[in-house]
C-alpha cells in the first residue's frame, strides 16, 4: 500500500507501508483522535486483513498489522474509528462465506478481536461501515444467498451483539459494487449503492435501519 501526502506548498511525498507481494487491496481510510492515519487492506497472497497505523501525519513512519490470518479473510475492508477510538473494520471471510467485524484493542491495533456478524448464507461481500449516532457500528453488506442488501447494527462497540436486517432481497437486488454509508444530519444511516439495476439510495428511519425509505 502506497500514501502520497502534499501539505500546501509542499511536493507530495510518496510512502511505502507494506512492500509485501500483492497487499494494499480493498483499502479503507480513517484518521483517529490523534489527527494520524489508519488503513486497512487486504493481502492477496496470504489471504489476511492487514492495519497500518501512520506514526506522524506524512505517515513516513507507520506499522503494519496482520489482524486476522484465519481462513481467507479481509476482502472488501472497511474501517471508522469507533466512540472509543479505536479502529474498527468490516471485512469477508471468503472460506466460510461470511459477514465479519474486527475491532481493535488500542489505537495502534497491536491486537485485535474478531467476530463474525452474519452467517446464515453468503454474506458480507461489498460492505461499508459507520459510527452511528448511538456511537455504535453499523454495516451493510451484499447478500448472495438470496439476492439482495443486509444491515447489521451492533449493539456493543466491538459488534460482540447485533441485529441484523434485510433491506431490499431478489433477483437484482444484490448486484456485484460498492456499498456506501454515511450518517445523515437526522443521525440516521444513509446507504447508496446499485439495486435492481437503479443507483439506489436507503434512508433509515432509526438507528437500526429497521424503518426505511428506498
Amino acid at each position: 500500500g502506497t500514501v502520497i501526502c502534499e501539505p500546501i506548498g509542499v511536493p507530495a511525498s510518496t510512502t511505502t507501508l507494506d512492500a509485501t507481494v500483492s497487499t494494499g487491496n480493498y483499502t479503507s481510510l480513517a484518521v483517529d483522535a490523534q489527527g494520524l492515519a489508519v488503513i486497512s487492506h487486504y493481502d492477496d497472497v496470504a489471504g489476511d486483513l492487514k492495519l497500518n497505523y501512520c506514526w506522524n501525519p506524512a505517515c513516513s513512519s507507520a506499522s503494519t498489522r496482520t489482524l486476522d490470518s484465519i481462513n481467507d479473510r479481509g476482502r472488501y475492508s472497511s474501517l471508522a474509528i469507533g466512540s472509543d477510538g479505536l479502529a474498527i473494520i468490516s471485512h469477508y471471510d471468503t472460506t466460510l462465506l461470511d459477514a465479519k467485524v474486527t475491532h481493535c484493542s488500542d489505537v495502534a491495533c497491536t491486537t485485535a478481536t474478531t467476530v463474525t456478524i452474519d452467517s446464515v448464507g453468503d454474506y458480507g461481500r461489498d460492505g461499508a461501515i459507520a459510527i452511528g449516532s448511538d456511537g455504535l457500528p453499523i454495516v451493510a453488506y451484499r447478500d448472495d444467498s438470496f439476492g439482495g442488501l443486509r444491515i447489521a447494527h451492533c449493539t456493543t462497540i466491538t459488534c460482540s451483539a447485533r441485529t441484523a436486517v434485510t433491506i431490499a432481497s431478489g433477483p437484482g437486488a444484490g448486484a456485484a459494487g460498492r456499498t456506501a454509508i454515511a450518517i445523515g444530519p437526522d443521525g440516521y444511516p444513509i446507504i447508496a449503492r446499485a439495486l435492481f439495476g437503479d443507483l439506489a439510495v436507503i434512508h433509515c428511519e432509526d438507528v437500526s435501519c429497521t424503518g426505511r425509505t428506498i
